[in-house]
């Protein structure tokens, strides 16, 4: 991929983030997210079809196109790396209250928002689970 060795503002302006924080994310994607790719592939172009979809809003064909790949492999890699990028959210993006029995005075207060939180979360979290693992 000639943008992990090209212009720092082209890469932030093509990934939205510095390129250490790139391979930074990289790495631990492969290590502690167990990302598993075959010898054809790299964590960092199956990272970088990730951000221009998700990103960009890149379509499957164009992001092959981009990447001369097949969509098949697009798409298998892009639902890796997803799966990968949950797990890696799950460790840092943490709740304060994780079972969520209290709800911020601010929102409680306001009609608009409530009924969204007459929810049940733990159901909705087992739910969430069950469909992506």
């Amino acid at each position: 991929m000639e943008l992990l060795e090209g212009n720092n503002i082209r890469f932030f302006n093509e990934f939205r983030m510095p390129k250490v924080v790139f391979y930074d994310i990289c790495h631990d994607l492969s290590d502690k997210y167990s990302l598993v790719l075959s010898r054809d592939m790299c964590v960092e172009e199956v990272l970088a079809m990730t951000l221009k979809i998700l990103g960009h809003g890149d379509s499957n064909r164009s992001v092959a196109e981009r990447f001369q790949h097949f969509g098949e492999t697009v798409s298998r890699y892009f639902k890796q790396c997803l799966k990968a990028l949950i797990r890696m959210s799950l460790d840092i993006i943490r709740p304060i209250d994780p079972t969520f029995a209290s709800i911020l005075k601010e929102i409680s207060s306001d009609d608009r928002y409530m009924p969204y939180f007459m929810v049940n979360f733990n159901l909705l979290f087992s739910l969430f689970f069950k469909f992506y693992f």
